[in-house]
């Protein structure tokens, strides 16, 4: 038995105590921020110099151990929690993955990009500067933007985004999920597992899945969506972060694939399905992020919200709240993939 083995048996057989163990990683991420900005920097010094990038790399070990871990559990057997008993966009993906492996590849990558993504960015910015940064955010972009360009030809259906990947389904709290993983051997490669359909359920064709294919408008308009944040950093490369090129660039391509996609659907004789309309609602929300590019955010966003910061860290207790909001501010200043919108 190799040590991979060895390893994987380990955490199938501890997945409760392995489950804990990233909720409590992913709390330590989340809080390293808040205490830095609530104790102060002095506090840190010498102990954790950069909490920012400190903060990064955790987040990327816990989402690819998960992510891991997750893979394994599917390879293994673990038992499922009862059929519905997961959401609609779940339950999709895992359709998917059933029907392309190819798919399920290059989502899985995808995903494996956005967990270093800011990593990448953030060493790249250390090591060779701001102009090297964009080159290598305009590269991760780039193959983003490939692997889902060959997620949308497999599937010929509406990027649900956010959520490139089964929600993870299993009951890790079961008295027999030693017993039953005892008595099981491992289906094959990694991928075997998760694109496995469980033995009890029904077939499924492409033509089954919630999400109706995409054609015509709603097509070109699903593309421009993909291309979106590959142009806009491409752009940003040949002009630079503050130039107003960009910036329109990409909103108008943003606002013209957004339309694209609604148009046809409130237009349309059928309802839009509840995956559809999650997806719209979260595009939507997406414009809200170019209020925190440049030029806008310098220009008309930066100063009434540091007034507002400082107005509302002279009033206690929620000064602790809003001091770690100030502290986060340093994430969208300093890291393009905090305000993508294209994970």
């Amino acid at each position: 038995m190799t040590i991979l083995s060895k390893y994987e048996s380990f955490i199938v057989r501890n997945a409760p105590r392995i489950a804990g163990i990233e909720r409590l990683t992913r709390a330590i991420t989340f809080l390293l921020p808040s205490f830095h900005a609530i104790l102060g920097s002095t506090v840190w010094k010498g102990v954790l110099p950069d909490t920012t990038y400190a903060t990064r790399v955790l987040f990327m070990i816990s989402d690819l151990a998960s992510l891991f871990h997750t893979l394994v559990f599917h390879k293994y057997g673990v038992p499922r929690n009862p059929p519905g008993s997961t959401g609609q966009a779940s339950k999709y993906f895992r359709d998917l993955f059933s029907l392309s492996t190819l798919y399920a590849k290059l989502a899985i990558t995808s995903l494996v990009v956005i967990y270093i993504e800011q990593f990448l960015e953030m060493t790249a910015t250390r090591k060779f500067g701001q102009k090297a940064r964009w080159k290598v955010v305009a590269l991760i972009e780039a193959v983003k933007c490939s692997l889902r360009l060959g997620m949308l030809s497999i599937s010929k259906r509406m990027t649900i985004t956010g959520r490139q990947f089964p929600d993870r389904d299993f009951d890790l709290s079961s008295n027999k999920l030693n017993a039953e993983i005892s008595m099981r051997e491992p289906s094959g490669s990694l991928f075997d597992g998760i694109t496995a359909r469980p033995k009890d359920s029904q077939p499924i064709a492409l033509g089954d899945l919630p999400v109706p294919q995409v054609s015509g408008a709603r097509l070109v308009g699903e593309i421009a969506w993909i291309v979106r944040p590959a142009l806009y950093t491409f752009l940003i490369t040949q002009h630079s972060p503050t130039s107003p090129i960009p910036f329109f660039a990409s909103l108008s391509l943003e606002t013209f694939s957004y339309l694209l996609a609604y148009l046809p659907l409130v237009s349309s004789t059928s309802a839009p399905t509840y995956l559809e309309r999650e997806e719209l609602t979260r595009r939507a929300a997406l414009f809200l992020w170019y209020l925190l590019r440049e030029p806008v955010y310098s220009t008309y966003v930066k100063a009434p919200m540091l007034r507002a910061l400082a107005f509302a860290m002279r009033k206690p207790p929620m000064h602790y709240f809003f001091f770690a909001i100030a502290e986060f501010r340093s994430l969208w200043e300093t890291i393009y993939f905090q305000t993508a919108g294209s994970s």
